[in-house]
């Protein structure tokens, strides 16, 4: 995967463009659009993410000196971004005060929702996608690298409570 060429954004190419992370940073950078993988980019001397510090590395010190870290370093990990999510537990509407609960077991899960007409919906997680169908509708979404955040194709977004 190579960096998105935007100045302001440090996520990765992903396919929706050759060269930015998605169409709407390609037109107005650091700016992403609902199709936008947000994927972090790796650190070209460990596994943390490039976070602006420095172009192809996490901090200048780690440019220089491989694996050692400065102090102006996030020391954010990518592997962190990519494996082990648990979405388990109580979300909630961005917008507004709906609450989501998530039950996952291995990569698969099953959301619940006494206030939503389309649950009980089932769905799979892979690295930071995941998708799920609700009726004949099939939706998509990210999951932010902290996992306290869910943004989806068709604009919603949960919050982990």
């Amino acid at each position: 995967m190579s960096k998105c060429t935007s100045v302001t954004c440090n996520f990765g190419v992903t396919g929706i463009s050759p060269t930015h992370c998605c169409k709407l940073c390609h037109m107005t950078p650091g700016h992403h659009g609902p199709m936008c993988k947000k994927q972090p980019f790796k650190c070209a001397s460990c596994n943390n993410q490039v976070t602006g510090v420095h172009p192809s590395h996490c901090c200048n010190k780690c440019a220089t000196h491989p694996g050692q870290h400065g102090p102006h370093c996030q020391q954010k990990l990518v592997a962190a971004a990519n494996a082990g999510l648990n979405l388990s537990g109580t979300w909630k509407n961005a917008a507004g005060a709906d609450r989501v609960q998530i039950q996952q077991v291995g990569n698969q899960f099953t959301c619940t929702s006494a206030a939503m007409s389309w649950s009980p919906a089932v769905g799979t997680l892979t690295g930071q996608m995941i998708t799920y169908q609700t009726g004949m509708t099939g939706i998509s979404g990210t999951v932010q690298v902290d996992g306290r955040r869910i943004d989806f194709s068709n604009g919603c977004a949960w919050v982990r409570l």
